[in-house]
């Protein structure tokens, strides 16, 4: 799936499904660790 910096993080058809998803669309740059 596209990284986190990616404008299509968890957007893509990769990212379905992904517990992560949503993280990763919400917060383009990765979640604040």
């Amino acid at each position: 799936c596209p990284g986190t910096e990616s404008e299509m993080a968890g957007k893509a058809e990769a990212c379905a499904g992904c517990p992560n998803q949503e993280a990763c669309a919400t917060a383009p740059k990765g979640p604040d660790p």
